[in-house]
C-alpha cells in the first residue's frame, strides 16, 4: 500500500521526534509516559500538491501533576521546539482508559508538497 502525503508529513514529525531521542506515538492505545502523541492534523489544502498542516503534538508524563511532571513536560516541549516548527503550546490532561495524565498540547504547523 502506498502512503499518501498526509500519512508521510505525520510520519516525518515522528521520525524526527525519535532522532532528538523522544518517543513519538500515533496511537493513544500505545501510550505509556513519558512519551509523545502525535494526534491527527489540520489540513489547510493550498493545492492538490501542497498542503499546510496543524499537528497536534501532546507531551504527556506520568501522573501525578506535580513539580516533577512540570518540569519533564517543559523540557520535552523546549526540545521539541528546537526540532521542528511549534506555534502554540498550552498545558492540558491527556485521559486514555482510565488515567489521566499530565499534559502539554503543542501544534506543530508544516507545509508539506507531495513529490511529483
Amino acid at each position: 500500500m502506498t502512503v499518501g502525503m498526509l500519512n508521510e508529513a505525520v510520519q516525518n514529525v515522528v521520525d524526527e521526534l525519535d532522532a532528538a531521542g523522544i518517543t513519538a506515538l500515533t496511537d493513544i492505545r500505545n501510550v505509556q509516559p513519558p512519551c509523545v502523541l502525535i494526534d491527527p492534523p489540520t489540513i489547510r489544502g493550498i493545492s492538490a500538491n501542497l498542503v499546510t498542516l496543524d499537528i497536534p503534538v501532546i507531551v504527556v508524563a506520568p501522573p501525578p501533576g506535580n513539580a516533577d511532571a512540570q518540569t519533564w513536560l517543559l523540557d520535552t516541549a523546549d526540545t521539541i521546539m528546537a526540532t521542528v516548527p511549534v506555534i502554540t503550546g498550552n498545558p492540558t490532561t491527556l485521559t486514555a482508559g482510565q488515567m489521566e495524565m499530565p499534559a502539554y498540547n503543542l501544534t506543530v504547523t508544516l507545509t508539506f508538497r507531495r513529490d511529483p
